[in-house]
Order: C-alpha cells, then sequence, then structure tokens
C-alpha cells in the first residue's frame, strides 16, 4: 500500500540531526498510508503518525554516526522519528482540542518566562498546538496541573520530531529556535510541578544520609520487588520525600543487574522512578519508617546503632500496626473450644487465634444443613466463606489434615470410638479444590447440595477469574456468590446451553481457604468488590510473627469428650431452628445500628456484611454449648470476634494499598485530575465510567489515588445520601 508521507526534505533531516548532535536520542515512526491508516498494519491503530517504528523504543540508545547514517540509508526517518524525552528534558506540550490554548494563555500569566523557551514547535494539529522545549534537573514532578486543561508536562516517554508528518497532512514547524538553544525551565514552572511530597515536612530524623547508604550498601537492589518497594518507601519516609532521600534510591536502585523476561532491566530509569518515589507518603497512619531498612540490611550483615525511638525487635512496622487478636479467640468454649485445642495440638506452628477461625470453619462443615438461624436478616444457615491470609510457611496443612482426619474419624467411629456416630442425615461432602467453572459446581451440588471445599491458594483462583478471558472461573466466581445468598431457595446453573441440569433447593457452600496477602491483593477487582465478592468473606490476617516450629508431642485424634458433642450436633434435624433470645434482639438492633452500619457505610467492601457474619458465629457459640437459643453474651462474643478480625485485615490492607506507585496508578491519577477538573463534582462510583486507567486498577491502588487526590489538596471528599462525592478544590 502507498502512503502519503514524503521523505522528509533536507531542512528536516538538518531538524532530527540536530537533535541527535545535541545529544538528544531519537528513534523512527511508522508513516501514513493514503486512506489515514498506520504504517504498523494494525487497522485500530490509536497512534497514527505516532507510532514508534521499534516495539521496546523507551530503550533506544544514542547511535553512533555510522548507525545513524545506515538508518538514513534504511529510511528509518522516512515519515518521522521521535525524541526520547529523559535525562532532564521538560516539553510543555499545550494541545488546542481540549482548552490548552486558554490554558497557555492563563500559564503565560502567571510565569511569563515560559514564552521564552529556546525551543518553539509547531504541532501537525495546529489551531495553536505548541511544543516548548525545556532543561531541569528536578526530578519527580507532575505531569499535569489541574489548572491547566489541555497542557501536558512531559518529563518521560517522547514527542514527535520537528519535520515529522501529522495525520492532518501537515508537519511539525519550528517557530523559534533550535534544539541547541534549549534552555533551563523556569524556577516558577518547576514549582508549579513539584509534587507536594517533596516540599519539606517537619519530622525529626533518626538517621543521617550517610548511614542510609551504609545500609543500603548491604543491600542487592535485586533482593525482590516487594522489599524493594519496602526500602524506597522506609527512604520516603526517613528524608521527608526529599531530593536527597531520591537520590540515594536511585543510585542505588540504578545498580540492579536483574533482567525481565523480556529482556529489560527492573531498573525503570529516573523518570519512572521518580513517578514511583512521588507515590510513597509520609503522612498515613502506618507508614513503612526506617525500622524495615534497618531490618533488611541486618539480615544481611548490618550492625545497627542504637537509634531512640527504635526497637528493632519483632519484624516490621507492619507487624506491630496489626491490633493483638481479642482474648475469645485464644480459648473458645464448649464445643468450638475442644474443636480448637484438636486443630492446636497437630499444628507444626501451632496458633492458637489460627485454630480458633479454623474450628469456626470445622463447624460450618459440620452443621451447615442440620440448622435454621431465624433473624432479622431472614433466615441464615451456618455456611460460611472462611479466607486466611497467611505466610508461605504457617503450616496450612495442618488446617486441612485436621478436618480430613475428623472426616474420616466419624465415619469410621465404631472402630476408632468404639461406638457409631449418629448421622441423622446426610452431612456436606468435603472437596479439596474448586470447580473451575459454574457447570462443575453446579454437578457437585446435584450429588449432595451441601459442600465444603478446603482450597490451597484460593488467590490463585481469584487472580484467575479477574482476569479476561478466563470466562469459566469468572462464572464460577459469580455462582459462589450466588449461592452464598441462596442457602433456603433455589438455583439453577447459569447460562446453561443444555436443560441436563436439576434445580438445586437450599444449597449449602463452605469455603475454608488460603493464600498470602499478596495474591489476594493481586486479586483485587472493582467489579468483583461491587458484586460483593469480598465482603462475602471472613478473612484472617494471621500472625505476623514467626512462630517457632514443633517437632514432637503432636496429637492426631479428636478427644472423647468431642466426639460426643459432635453426636448430639449430628443427632439434629436438617434445619433444625436457632431463635434469638428478646435481650439479645435487642442488643442486636442497638450494636448493628449505632456500630456497624457507620463501618459499613464507611468501608463496604470488607464491612458489608459484618452483622450477618457475626449472627452466624453467635450461632455457632450457643450451639457449642448444646443450646438453639442465642443469647445476649453469644452474640456480644460474636460482635467482639468479628469486628476484631475486621480490625485486622482492614488495617492490613490500608498498610498494603501504598505500594500502589505504578505507572497505572500515576496515569490513572493524571486522569482524574483532569476529569475532576473540568466536572467541579463527580461520585467516586462514576471514577471508572471517565477513566479507564482507573477502572483497570485494583482496588488499593483506586484507594491509593483517591487519598493521593486529597493529599495534594485536589479534592475534598463528602458523604451525601447514596454514596460519596469528591469536590474540585485545584
Amino acid at each position: 500500500m502507498n502512503t502519503i508521507t514524503k521523505p522528509l526534505e533536507k531542512g528536516s533531516e538538518s531538524h532530527y540531526t540536530a537533535f541527535w548532535k545535541s545529544g538528544y536520542t531519537i528513534f523512527g515512526l511508522h508513516g501514513i498510508h493514503k486512506d489515514g491508516t498506520c504504517e504498523c498494519g494494525s487497522p485500530d491503530c490509536k497512534a497514527i503518525g505516532k507510532h514508534p517504528r521499534t516495539r521496546q523504543w523507551q530503550y533506544t540508545e544514542h547511535f553512533s554516526e555510522d548507525q545513524l547514517t545506515e538508518m538514513e540509508a534504511d529510511g528509518f526517518f522516512q515519515s518521522g522519528y521521535g525524541i526520547l524525552i529523559q535525562n532532564g528534558l521538560l516539553v510543555v506540550d499545550v494541545d488546542a482540542r481540549n482548552g490548552g490554548v486558554e490554558s497557555y494563555a492563563r500559564l503565560i500569566e502567571q510565569v511569563p518566562e515560559i514564552a521564552g523557551a529556546g525551543l518553539i514547535v509547531e504541532t501537525g494539529s495546529g489551531n495553536g498546538s505548541k511544543h516548548l522545549f525545556f532543561k531541569t534537573s528536578a526530578s519527580g514532578l507532575k505531569s499535569k496541573l489541574p489548572d491547566y486543561p489541555g497542557i501536558d508536562f512531559k518529563h518521560s516517554g517522547f514527542v514527535v520530531g520537528v519535520g515529522s508528518n501529522h495525520k492532518s497532512g501537515k508537519k511539525y514547524e519550528i517557530l523559534i529556535g533550535s534544539p541547541e538553544d534549549i534552555g533551563e525551565a523556569p524556577q516558577d514552572l518547576v514549582n508549579l510541578l513539584q509534587h507536594q511530597s517533596l516540599l519539606p515536612i517537619k519530622k525529626n530524623k533518626t538517621c543521617t544520609l550517610d548511614e542510609l547508604a551504609k545500609m543500603l550498601s548491604y543491600l542487592d537492589p535485586d533482593l525482590g520487588h516487594d522489599d524493594w518497594i519496602g526500602v524506597g518507601m522506609a527512604l520516603h519516609y526517613e528524608t521527608n520525600g526529599s531530593e536527597d532521600g531520591f537520590k540515594l534510591f536511585d543510585s542505588w536502585s540504578s545498580t540492579a543487574t536483574r533482567f525481565r523476561e523480556d529482556g529489560t532491566s527492573i531498573y525503570p530509569g529516573q523518570c519512572e522512578l521518580a513517578k514511583r518515589w512521588n507515590s510513597f507518603r509520609t503522612d498515613i497512619n502506618h507508614p513503612i519508617t526506617i525500622k524495615t531498612l534497618i531490618n533488611l540490611a541486618r539480615q544481611r550483615g548490618y550492625q545497627a546503632p542504637s537509634h531512640p525511638g527504635i526497637n528493632l525487635k519483632g519484624g516490621t512496622e507492619q507487624t506491630s500496626n496489626l491490633p493483638n487478636f481479642c482474648e475469645a479467640l485464644q480459648d473458645l468454649p464448649g464445643g468450638l473450644g475442644m474443636i480448637q485445642q484438636y486443630i492446636y495440638n497437630q499444628m507444626i506452628y501451632p496458633d492458637l487465634a489460627l485454630a480458633a477461625f479454623s474450628a469456626f470453619g470445622y463447624l460450618s462443615h459440620l452443621g451447615q444443613n442440620r440448622f435454621k438461624i431465624k433473624s432479622m436478616h431472614g433466615d441464615l444457615a451456618l455456611s460460611e466463606y472462611y479466607l486466611i491470609l497467611a505466610r508461605t510457611t504457617f503450616g496450612k496443612e495442618s488446617i486441612r489434615r485436621g478436618l480430613e482426619n475428623l472426616v474420616t474419624t466419624l465415619s469410621d467411629s465404631t472402630k476408632k470410638w468404639g461406638k457409631a456416630i449418629n448421622f441423622k442425615t446426610k452431612g456436606a461432602n468435603l472437596q479439596f479444590a474448586i470447580p473451575t467453572s459454574a457447570q462443575g459446581l453446579h454437578k457437585l451440588l446435584e450429588a449432595n447440595p451441601a459442600q465444603t471445599f478446603l482450597s490451597d491458594e484460593f488467590g490463585e483462583f481469584l487472580i484467575q477469574a479477574s482476569k479476561k478471558g478466563d470466562s469459566h472461573k469468572q462464572a464460577a466466581i459469580g455462582y459462589l456468590m450466588e449461592l452464598y445468598t441462596k442457602t433456603f431457595s433455589q438455583v439453577c446453573v447459569p447460562n446453561a446451553v443444555t436443560r441436563n441440569y436439576a434445580i438445586i433447593n437450599n444449597p449449602r457452600i463452605t469455603i475454608i481457604g488460603t493464600t498470602t496477602g499478596e495474591r489476594l491483593l493481586e486479586s483485587l477487582t472493582l467489579s468483583q468488590a461491587e458484586s460483593g465478592t469480598y465482603n462475602r468473606f471472613i478473612p484472617f490476617v494471621t500472625s505476623q510473627e514467626r512462630i517457632d516450629k514443633k517437632y514432637q508431642n503432636l496429637v492426631f485424634e479428636p478427644s472423647e469428650k468431642m466426639l460426643e458433642w459432635i453426636d448430639w450436633l449430628l443427632s439434629q434435624d436438617d434445619d433444625q431452628v436457632i431463635n434469638f433470645t428478646e435481650e439479645a434482639l435487642d442488643y442486636y438492633v442497638k450494636h448493628d445500628s449505632t456500630i456497624i452500619e457507620p463501618i459499613k457505610f464507611e468501608d463496604p467492601i470488607l464491612a458489608g456484611r459484618l452483622s450477618e457474619q457475626a449472627l452466624k458465629l453467635s450461632a455457632q457459640i450457643a450451639i457449642s454449648d448444646q443450646r438453639l437459643e442465642i443469647t445476649r453474651s453469644d452474640l456480644a462474643l460474636a460482635y467482639s470476634i468479628r469486628l476484631n478480625l475486621y480490625n485486622r485485615a482492614k488495617i492490613y490492607f490500608d498498610n498494603e494499598k501504598v505500594l500502589s506507585g505504578s505507572d497505572d496508578t500515576v496515569a490513572a491519577y493524571e486522569q482524574i485530575t483532569d476529569v475532576i477538573a473540568r466536572k467541579k463534582t463527580i461520585s467516586i462510583s462514576r471514577l471508572k465510567d471517565h477513566s479507564r486507567k482507573y477502572a483497570k486498577l485494583k482496588i488499593y491502588e483506586q484507594r491509593a489515588v483517591l487519598d493521593m487526590l486529597q493529599r495534594n489538596g485536589i479534592v475534598t471528599s463528602k458523604l451525601v445520601k447514596g454514596g460519596c462525592i469528591l469536590i474540585y478544590t485545584g
């Protein structure tokens, strides 16, 4: 196919040569066909006339003279070229289509020196669109200012060079100057672009820059992404986000030798690193501080001097920030307590709180189709979704083995106990993997409408379900969410292509899932959150302290007393009714209205079902005492446990969400800034409709964007009926 792009004229050739001679890195761009499509061959190309010929253009090296001559002979710059924005180059990009001309006029009033740029280029789109070229040694600058819509302040990426063709048929033309004339950016402009996090913050420093540099000398920047981020955040907090702190972080990070699968270095370059640096925060309640860096260095031989106010025992800040487990989880009552002790006795990493949480899961398995809780939420079953967030080595096999052994004991109780357990009705089946499709899940329910899933690496299942293209797992997750609310109704497999599926009455599903916090965070998506996926789970954040491994005196058999209690439990009729005392109902109304509802309003993602889940826990506490009536004390104990678990999970996620200094997060921040500057007010629930970058972020990354907008004074938030709105403050 012929192109309409003519070879660059000799005068234009001198432009890219002039940039090359001035030390700037250039690379070729695809041309434009006569029909207006891109020479790259894609009919849907969104960067016509601005599309680099090479995929990894951002890693282009400065060409030698021989290389430049060879590329000219091959027509590499025939239709246009790009200039890599790096090493202090700053381009003010005025776009007339988005109000840039009017914004530029206002910007000139505030910073008149901008008009004196050494090189000004009229872009091919015309109508006042232009590029103004500057140099600056400042790092971590904003790329947009909400007061000046239609202007991008580019300090990374690339810009189309002078003489290049535009899809309009025009060329990029010089208005003033040359590459040699590019001078320093006005300081007033730099001040406008400086992130607030780089401004001085009054805080007493613990370590000198020399001490910080010494600690870094013990660390390899290839130590792993999470620890690398932790080092950056610790440096940022300790140095108040200063230039000196950034230079330390950049100097250390640039020594990385590890490469990604595509062959690129894990060091992103100074400009990209600056974006990440400026996403770190100094004003949060639970920051990652110098203690993180000291502990990492100590593990590698650094001898830490004593510093006032630093207690190096117990690990990093994230450990000490989590609330302690409530006392109730250390010693559950009745039958639950016996199950807790049974689990604890066989744990190679003994943890009473984890044993208690698992005991609730065991009782859900045993009783999910045997009891009906009559509540103000409607009828509830004991089935529940439990999710254990733990480090890789926490002994999850003890949780799995304990329930598997118990099921085996109950099925062969005469041999192991001396008498047969009275199974009045069929119990739930125990499965060790969740089916990867809704149809597979439904077939299990056809065989037995009560199912319990012991799922290792449940976060991996959620990650796969969150990916586009995996429609089977997405449907399975959707069906699990539907089943959670249909314990006393009918369901049938959604979107079935045949009629060979029976209707299921009163389905009961219990999940006891395990995963690491990192994998769960990776799986979080807005669409899943809005559908209530995460508030259907009771999350349990395990102890962050190291637990000594137990090598002997493990006991794997349940006690006779525990088996007697289980015998009573399994002898109950299906859907045996459990009621509340009047005192318990009064307590519920007061507690739910004054404590739970405000929490749920602020945090529907994690707190949407706190009361419903507490009611189920209270029923288990009553059953533990062989009672079918829930008292006030049962409910109070259940609420204390559920709120304790919620608070630990909430703080855990709040700590983790500040690790969101990714390019996508920065891009979303910039898009939302533009949107709110135009609209002045917007509902948070509508942000995803106006920013594709924001819509694609994980939940904790979206929260980080909103926090950053408020911290930088761009918006304030206000609670209104039906949700929360953002108000532009500039």
